[in-house]
């Protein structure tokens, strides 16, 4: 008999069911179910009293994603590529109304009331999103140009400013290390997708920038070339001397190299100076989106002494919970940082402090391990999976998981910027676990069905 020869599960008799449940990935499903129970657990030692309110609303929302989770598991993921001009418009039209009749909590105009239940607008672009994306340049075949990256990053940036415009500034930046990712499974060259992030870096990183140097307003002032600077930043003419500036300091290295007989084509001077504007004229449209406490939490990691009290005060008592927990932690529900109150957003963004504090640093290294685990089983099964549209959905499910876990991680510790973002399948949030069972449902039926014709 031909070893190579397949047939349908519904032929192979009494060992298709037991086929079934062998090609499962349990490593996924095990670590998944494994963090969620850590997730519940958190949630309810962070609640004060006898007071069981979160973790009630957190179990309901597991089970609910569990059934998710089955449901999309089972289901065929290739009938979402059928389906990509609609996902990608419902995304838009979700997004669009919830800007319209959407409710504002912690000030971000991204939820819709259902009654008593709450779902956050971006939760639900976060999935369409990769597989809308996916389907496009799954069709995509040769990435020769430039030109070939305006559409799709054109798709990208859509739902991305429409979730700026909230204002939510967590949720839009999970979408910029899936989207880089998934350009560069579908063939984008290296060198356009270091134009994005140039572009991305400035439109970023120039109000931060100016955000620094005000809270550092006493040195600034004090300095000459970095008071002109801080200046500039703001825009204004000395905003347009300094580009200028830059310009003409570009174009003159490039005629000093042609001079040295180091050819450099025009067209890259050309295409860098324009990414270099594009990137300033982003850079006006964040400074509108981004709140000022926003800005503060984003810099204050760099040394949480500039604002002691307001956006340092997070990063601060953070570590004291991470660092007060040792090496096996205070115990359950006997976290001091956590359960007096001394630690803000203790049960959504910085949770894993309450994990540091109460399990150790044995324990919660155990808990990395799980998340490791997920985020490795989605980029496995981007890599094994039968066909180019699950390769970019698992690929971008994957970067989802670890860059949400890298970033809250080293928000915790005062490593990386404070911004917000929740730890998926343990921060408190319906949306959120609902989203992230749905995302291990979908990346379950890839690698499932890898194994099916």
């Amino acid at each position: 008999m031909n070893d190579n020869v397949h047939y349908p599960i519904a032929q192979r008799g009494m060992g298709s069911s037991f086929e079934r449940v062998v090609k499962i990935d349990w490593i996924l499903l095990g670590a998944t179910i494994v963090i969620v129970i850590v997730g519940n657990l958190m949630v309810h030692s962070t609640e004060v009293g006898s007071s069981s309110a979160y973790v009630l609303r957190q179990m309901v929302a597991s089970l609910i994603g569990l059934m998710g989770l089955i449901f999309f598991a089972v289901l065929p993921y290739q009938i979402f590529r059928t389906y990509v001009k609609p996902i990608y418009l419902f995304m838009l039209i979700v997004l669009v109304l919830v800007l319209v009749v959407g409710e504002n909590l912690r000030g971000t105009k991204g939820w819709f009331r259902l009654g008593p239940v709450y779902l956050q607008a971006s939760e639900i672009a976060r999935l369409t999103f990769v597989l809308s994306l996916a389907g496009y340049l799954d069709r995509r075949i040769q990435w020769f140009s430039p030109k070939s990256l305006i559409v799709p990053f054109t798709l990208a940036m859509i739902p991305i400013g429409l979730i700026l415009i909230q204002p939510d500034l967590s949720s839009s930046l999970v979408f910029f290390p899936m989207t880089l990712l998934m350009f560069y499974l579908a063939g984008a060259r290296t060198l356009h997708l270091l134009s994005i992030c140039l572009v991305g870096g400035l439109a970023a990183g120039i109000p931060l920038l100016s955000t620094y140097f005000d809270l550092m307003s006493e040195t600034v002032k004090n300095h000459i070339v970095l008071g002109y600077l801080a200046k500039s930043l703001k825009s204004g003419w000395e905003g347009f001397y300094l580009f200028s500036g830059v310009c003409l300091f570009l174009t003159g290295f490039w005629w000093f190299l042609r001079e040295m007989r180091i050819y450099i084509p025009s067209t890259y001077l050309w295409v860098t100076l324009f990414l270099i504007g594009l990137g300033t004229a982003g850079a006006l449209v964040s400074d509108k989106a981004l709140k000022q406490y926003q800005r503060k939490r984003l810099v204050a990691f760099i040394n949480p002494d500039i604002d002691p009290l307001g956006s340092g005060y997070n990063v601060k008592q953070s570590q004291i919970a991470v660092g007060s927990g040792r090496v096996l932690g205070k115990g359950y529900r006997k976290g001091t940082q956590s359960r007096l109150g001394f630690l803000p957003s203790r049960h959504t963004d910085f949770i894993f402090s309450v994990v540091g504090e109460e399990f150790g640093f044995i324990r919660s290294l155990l808990v990395c391990g799980f998340y490791f685990l997920i985020a490795w089983r989605g980029f496995e099964i981007a890599l094994l999976s039968r066909d180019r549209f699950g390769s970019l959905v698992a690929a971008g499910f994957g970067a989802q998981f670890a860059f949400y876990f890298i970033l809250n991680l080293g928000m915790t510790m005062g490593m990386a910027p404070v911004a917000g973002v929740p730890l998926p399948l343990v921060s408190y949030g319906g949306s959120s676990m609902v989203s992230s069972l749905v995302a291990i449902g979908i990346l379950l039926s890839i690698h499932w069905r890898r194994h099916l014709l």
